[in-house]
């Protein structure tokens, strides 16, 4: 296999950044590829070709490289969104940036290797999902949550919010696509309870929560990471009412790993690669 490991990312990505400096350490620098959203906006050759059979797909970066969907092994990706190179006018960059993401998309979609955070309908590197979609998807997973209202009539959610507990909800920014608003086109607020203190992280890889938990809690980040079809995600946990711990808040895309998370991800794309690479010729 040319290239066991092809790492996806924007500029200037920690997280990726260093899961390739883990597995170059492992496995040699010819082996792994960190290509970032703009190496890919610039490639001077693209090529795709979807059939019922199958897609092959062929890239050919400004350094030469040829990225050949049938040669790699896994894919870690964290490619949030796609932008066209700046020397296209405002129209016709606007005309590029729509291609190029649906070249990704159906790219990353049809690729026969697996890929860490999948591309989907709904994003690039896993859903792009507001806070109540996420914290309802761990909900019902069997996490707990924290309480969360989403209103299109603050002042009237306010007053009735104070008069059951000044000091238990915070507003939050206003979701750009709130869930089930009875008025279409209508500004919604999101009120949550307040948080006693400061957010833990916990990551999911693969299914397994990192660190590691036992139970009920396991069974539900397992749950989690099925029905969002993500294999890497992000927990952010803190208290509540009555010392309650729960989850606050969900994403796709980690800003630390930690050198549990990383050796966990680590493991985790070794294993997707060897398996791999024991069906491909």
């Amino acid at each position: 296999m040319d290239l066991p490991f092809l790492i996806l990312s924007h500029a200037h990505d920690g997280v990726a950044a260093s899961v390739a400096a883990a597995l170059r350490q492992r496995h040699g620098p010819e082996r792994v590829r960190l290509v970032s959203a703009a190496d890919l906006g610039l490639a001077p050759r693209l090529s795709h070709r979807a059939r019922t059979a199958g897609a092959e797909t062929e890239i050919d970066l400004v350094d030469g490289t040829r990225l050949s969907s049938r040669r790699i092994g896994v894919v870690l990706n964290r490619i949030e969104g796609m932008l066209a190179p700046p020397f296209f006018s405002s129209p016709d960059r606007a005309y590029a940036t729509a291609e190029l993401h649906a070249f990704v998309l159906s790219w990353l979609a049809c690729l026969p290797c697996p890929v860490v955070n999948a591309a989907g309908p709904r994003g690039l590197a896993g859903p792009r999902l507001g806070l109540s979609e996420w914290l309802l998807l761990a909900g019902r997973s069997g996490l707990p949550t924290a309480a969360t209202h989403v209103t299109t009539n603050a002042r009237r959610y306010r007053a009735a919010a104070d008069c059951r507990s000044p000091s238990r909800w915070v507003s939050s920014t206003v979701e750009p696509r709130p869930l089930n608003l009875p008025i279409p086109g209508a500004r919604a607020v999101r009120w949550s309870t307040h948080v006693n203190v400061a957010l833990r992280r916990q990551l999911v890889v693969g299914g397994t929560p990192v660190p590691s938990v036992g139970g009920v809690t396991m069974r539900a980040c397992r749950r989690l990471a099925e029905i969002s079809q993500c294999d890497l995600l992000e927990l952010m946990w803190g208290k509540v009412e009555h010392e309650r711990w729960a989850v606050c808040g969900v994403s796709p895309l980690p800003t630390t790993l930690g050198g549990a998370g990383l050796a966990a991800l680590i493991d985790l794309l070794e294993r997707r690669a060897s398996r791999r690479d024991a069906i491909v010729p």
